[in-house]
């Protein structure tokens, strides 16, 4: 009877030991961003033997956003990372991670909150009508997209880029293993991005063929950044002047 008794607590510990468990972190019920802002949410489940290896998979009630900066990944066995560079408002959701081991499952959600919808009046793809997009945390060796990608589409319209108030041409990209202009030049790719050589101010102006019309600028912070007390420093206004002029020559030619 005692040796019964003693199988049979021990049953019980060793099941109790072992109930499979998820956390999501950051541990809220609810996480808000801004538009443009990365969202990070790790998966952990807890509860098994370090061999074991659960099926974990992310979701949401309508679905995982499908864009190329959209990644899961797992990170190890117990661990399964959602990460969404550039949110935009349409990534608000419900999302859910749940477990699979053996027999038995767990799961938890968390909801996710993006303020800032684009205004009917925004020229822009994306960001709405920001003119000012931070984004202080980026997965160290991604790739991040910098978007002035227009609605209208961008074969109409010429686009420049500077980065801390330096203009960056074709050459100088072309030059930059890292760097990639896509879309007819809307589009800044920084591929496996370093923070203490990619992180920084980087402004795009956009503009219609149309000579007399306005250069529109939008600028991107990515990383950390310092406080500008200066507000519009007067290298930056050189900078989009000669980017304005650069505009100028290429709707003449």
């Amino acid at each position: 009877m005692c040796s019964r008794a003693l199988a049979f607590l021990l049953g019980i510990l060793i099941a109790v030991g072992y109930a499979i468990d998820v956390k999501i972190r950051p541990e809220k019920s609810s996480v808000e961003l801004e538009v443009g802002a990365q969202l990070s949410l790790l998966c952990k489940v807890e509860g098994l033997a370090d061999t074991d290896k659960p099926g974990i998979t992310w979701s949401r009630h309508s679905g995982l956003p499908i864009r190329d900066t959209v990644e899961v990944a797992r990170l190890d066995s117990h661990t399964l990372a959602l990460v969404i560079n550039r949110t935009i408002a349409r990534d608000s959701g419900v999302y859910s991670c749940m477990a699979v081991s053996d027999n038995e499952t767990a799961s938890k959600s968390i909801d996710v909150h993006v303020f800032g919808h684009g205004e009917p009046d925004s020229i822009f793809l994306e960001h709405g009508v920001q003119k000012n997009v931070k984004i202080p945390s980026l997965v160290e060796g991604k790739s991040v997209d910098l978007s002035c990608e227009l609605k209208t589409g961008s074969n109409q319209f010429i686009t420049t880029w500077s980065r801390n108030d330096i203009m960056l041409d074709k050459d100088s990209v072309r030059d930059n293993l890292n760097w990639g202009l896509l879309k007819g030049g809307a589009v800044l790719r920084i591929k496996n991005y370093n923070p203490s050589t990619d992180s920084g101010r980087y402004d795009c102006g956009v503009a219609p063929k149309d000579p007399l019309a306005e250069v529109t600028w939008r600028t991107f912070y990515l990383g950390p950044q310092k406080e500008d007390r200066s507000g519009f420093s007067l290298c930056r206004k050189v900078c989009q002047d000669t980017c304005n002029n650069v505009i100028v020559n290429h709707r003449r030619n």
